[in-house]
């Protein structure tokens, strides 16, 4: 028992380390890198291409970095916009709501700054739900959406992620452990990491994730993936929809692909194989294909 307490206090103590950034966040000297003010928050953007706009979501504990190996394929004809979502990446860390909510408010508020009206929306996993709030919050600023691996679910939370919620518990949790060995993470993500993960993939997740802030937003965005008060209004998501799921995926598992298909009054499923949680990485000409052939056929959308 005195172990199981000491341990706890351990947690907890570190727990206290777990803070949002002060000031203004510190980002390298990188070139092209630029940022977008959204009332208090800087967000990092990236552009490529021109034409149609296609506004790229990532996914949980990502960055806009995820989209790279596809872009000289999906962009070459389109104007593709990449964000560092609030709290993640080179964007700010700041108190806050990180609901899938929220989060579309502060897209739509940096397509605003762009001067973009309306884009082509394509997530990946936790990206998926942010999207799917942007066409529920302003139907007519999204043309279409292209969902990729979603994570949207409250089925798909794991235990972990349950057990943060607990105030002082989420704190120790991630201070103890969200930073740790990211290699292992692309163990579970990727169908075939050897193939795909090289060391300074791994060095640039470990920078991210060691920013300050990167561990208390993290938690909070785990904290507000209330996912059940979006499900219900799914069948009200009226866009056309392309779901882009690989058949070996062990985080979004595949029969989710299905459910949600069925949810959405306008999609349908491609599958992929050779892939785990990220095709646009594993295998990015195929997903790339199937995406700009689903643009193509649905133009300018709305």
């Amino acid at each position: 028992m005195r172990v199981l307490t000491a341990v706890l206090t351990t947690l907890l103590l570190a727990g206290a380390c777990a803070q949002y950034q002060t000031g203004e966040l510190k980002v390298p000297d990188l070139p092209g890198l630029r940022f977008v003010q959204v009332g208090d928050w800087r967000i990092r953007v990236d552009e490529v291409g021109a034409g149609e706009p296609v506004l790229l979501v990532h996914g949980y504990s990502s960055t806009l970095e995820e989209w790279r190996p596809a872009l000289p394929s999906l962009c070459r004809d389109r104007r593709c916009i990449l964000v560092d979502l609030p709290g993640f990446g080179l964007s700010d860390k700041r108190e806050g709501d990180y609901s899938p909510e929220t989060m579309a408010r502060h897209l739509f508020r940096v397509l605003d700054a762009l001067g973009v009206p309306s884009a082509h929306v394509v997530g990946h996993s936790w990206g998926c739900s942010v999207a799917l709030a942007m066409a529920l919050e302003a139907p007519a600023r999204v043309r279409s959406l292209t969902l990729t691996d979603a994570w949207v679910y409250y089925d798909q939370i794991p235990t972990f992620m349950l057990w943060a919620r607990v105030p002082g518990v989420g704190e120790a949790l991630y201070t103890a452990f969200f930073d740790q060995q990211p290699d292992m993470r692309y163990e579970e993500i990727f169908h075939d990491p050897a193939a795909h993960v090289r060391e300074e993939d791994v060095d640039l997740m470990q920078h991210f994730l060691k920013s300050p802030g990167a561990i208390r937003a993290a938690l909070q965005a785990a904290r507000d993936q209330r996912f059940e008060r979006l499900e219900p209004r799914y069948p009200e998501v009226r866009h056309p929809t392309l779901l882009v799921w690989c058949e070996e995926d062990r985080v979004a598992l595949p029969h989710y692909a299905r459910r949600l298909a069925g949810d959405l009054p306008d999609a349908r499923i491609e599958w992929l194989s050779g892939c785990g949680h990220v095709p646009q990485v594993e295998l990015p000409e195929q997903w790339s294909r199937r995406v700009r052939e689903f643009l193509d056929a649905v133009g300018g959308a709305r």
